[in-house]
């Protein structure tokens, strides 16, 4: 894998284990931020949601705004969901320990098929995330009879790619795999390149993280992607390394 370069879309200033799994894997990095998170104060919404019978956080960023928040706490008594295992493990770092993740996926359609979250009927949940998400679980639940208090820990913001980092996107050599691991990522990214860069992501393999977002790019005319089981850098790597591995032999 020496010969690849791995292009990280994700936020400004959450390149650091995508770049250092790269290096372990002798791969060239170069990041590339369309977006930046920020936090919201939203300290009186999330005491209430700590109170909840059932505790739901969607991302990794959502856990540890949360963790960082003077009011946050581990009741004992929540049954905590995460979307995925990158969200769990952060809110085991916060002494969580009753953590439920979907076995099949890290999406919302994944998280609205577990067992547990089908009768919701007087259930009281806390769902700690972001605006601008898709917004499918806050009605999914509250149709199945739940009470839903939502919590915004941060939202996203677009930011302008540099002019360095236009300029290392036309330098990329091949091969290359860029690792994109949400829509928001990658539509900010998107509409910032002009049709002759546009052309040239094309012919790198995008690493994605569901089948949904397959699609998305797909429809904008990306078709050479491959699929992870989880939106984390280091499995996302992994994911191309077993693919590389596999289209080698």
């Amino acid at each position: 894998m020496r010969e690849w370069t791995v292009l990280s879309l994700r936020p400004h200033g959450q390149h650091a284990v995508a770049h250092c799994a790269s290096k372990l894997r002798g791969m060239k990095f170069l990041a590339c931020s369309s977006m930046k998170i920020e936090a919201i104060e939203n300290d009186a919404k999330l005491k209430t949601a700590l109170t909840c019978n059932y505790i739901i956080v969607t991302s990794p960023a959502a856990a540890r705004f949360a963790g960082q928040s003077a009011v946050f706490s581990a009741p004992l008594t929540s049954h905590w969901f995460a979307l995925g295992e990158g969200t769990a493990s952060v809110l085991r770092k916060l002494g969580v320990s009753k953590i439920s993740i979907p076995e099949n996926g890290s999406d919302s359609e994944s998280l609205l098929a577990m067992a547990a979250l089908q009768n919701c009927q007087g259930h009281t949940i806390g769902l700690i995330t972001a605006p601008s998400g898709r917004g499918l679980i806050e009605p999914a639940l509250i149709q199945r009879g739940a009470l839903v208090q939502v919590v915004f820990m941060y939202q996203r913001k677009i930011i302008p790619i540099t002019p360095e980092q236009i300029e290392a996107m036309h330098n990329l050599q091949a091969p290359f795999a860029i690792l994109c691991s949400s829509h928001d990522v990658f539509n900010s990214f998107w509409q910032q390149l002009n049709a002759e860069l546009k052309e040239k992501m094309q012919s790198g393999l995008w690493v994605v993280s569901s089948a949904r977002l397959q699609t998305l790019l797909q429809q904008t005319g990306v078709l050479n992607t491959t699929i992870s089981a989880s939106p984390q850098p280091d499995a996302m790597l992994e994911h191309l390394v077993h693919v590389q591995t596999q289209h080698l032999r």
